[in-house]
């Protein structure tokens, strides 16, 4: 005996549930968690420490990190778990600049001079 399904139920049996079923045992990856938002982030920190190795204010041969912290909060019956995950980068501080300022009084008030552009021969003497 032929069973004679509707047109309704016939789809749900060939194609919803099928689909539930997998997204039900689809296995989570790093790309995969948040619908792709920690590989997103990781991209966003990506972007930062690469311009940062490029920017000739900071040293050339400090090292870089990226950590991505990923915290599971599963339940009593340890059927599901809460995931909150994030990116953060850490970056080359700035190369400090130096410079030296001649300071001296002129009447009530204090001025600075930079050294810059003088010749060593330019140089005030006391």
């Amino acid at each position: 005996m032929l069973l004679d399904f509707s047109p309704a139920f016939a789809r749900l049996i060939t194609h919803v549930l099928p689909k539930l079923i997998m997204k039900r045992e689809q296995l989570v990856s790093l790309e995969t968690i948040a619908r792709g938002a920690v590989a997103e982030q990781f991209d966003y920190e990506l972007t930062k420490v690469l311009g940062n190795i490029v920017d000739p204010n900071t040293n050339p041969c400090e090292a870089r990190t990226i950590t991505i912290k990923v915290v599971f909060k599963p339940d009593m019956r340890r059927e599901s778990a809460a995931i909150k995950a994030s990116a953060s980068s850490s970056l080359a501080a700035n190369i400090p600049v130096t410079t030296t300022l001649f300071i001296e009084e002129r009447g009530n008030s204090v001025i600075a001079t930079e050294m810059s552009g003088y010749d060593q021969a330019e140089l005030p003497l006391k």
